[in-house]
């Protein structure tokens, strides 16, 4: 076994320590390197990344159309940073 593969299977054992989720019937944990989410965390998190893209657009759009340039790249800016908080893990 090399480092690399070492490396690699100890972060995926990590990883699925971390993030270890049962089955509702327990026939045997998930051991996969999915995410798993409610529905209520799936619509959460897509609302959030489609207002954080319309909010990076209309920051885009004031920057072009204004002379407050800098306060439209910052609007863009927090756009940006809502969808990538809207991302999975």
């Amino acid at each position: 076994m090399t480092v690399g593969e070492w490396l690699s299977e100890r972060q995926r054992s990590e990883y699925n320590e971390r993030n270890r989720t049962y089955n509702s019937n327990n026939r045997s944990s998930c051991n996969t390197d999915v995410v798993h989410m409610n529905k209520a965390e799936l619509v959460g998190r897509l609302l959030m990344l489609l207002v954080g893209f319309a909010v990076a657009m209309l920051g885009l759009i004031y920057a072009i159309h204004t002379q407050d340039v800098y306060l439209g790249i910052l609007i863009s800016v927090g756009g940006v940073a809502s969808m990538y908080v809207g991302l999975p893990q």
